[in-house]
C-alpha cells in the first residue's frame, strides 16, 4: 500500500507520473538504432542510453563492452 508523506502546496508544480510495471515487465525487448537524425537538422548522432543497454549486438560481447564503456 502506498502512501502520502509530503504534499506539496497547491499550485506549486510537481508532475506525477505512473508506470504500469505489469506491462513493462511483459513488453519483450526491443532493438534500437544506435545512430538516428535529428528531426529538425537531419544531422546524424549518437542514440546511446548506456543505463538501458545491454549490449550492442551487431559486435561481439568484447567488442561491445569496449564501445559502450568508451561512451
Amino acid at each position: 500500500m502506498l502512501y502520502v508523506t509530503q504534499v506539496a502546496e497547491v499550485g506549486s508544480g510537481g508532475d506525477t507520473l505512473f508506470a504500469n510495471m505489469h506491462l513493462t515487465y511483459d513488453v519483450p525487448r526491443t532493438e534500437q538504432p544506435l545512430v538516428i537524425r535529428h528531426p529538425d537538422t537531419g544531422l546524424k548522432l549518437l542514440f546511446i542510453n548506456k543505463p538501458h543497454m545491454s549490449a550492442i549486438t551487431q559486435l561481439s560481447t568484447t567488442e561491445s563492452t569496449a564501445v559502450l564503456d568508451m561512451l
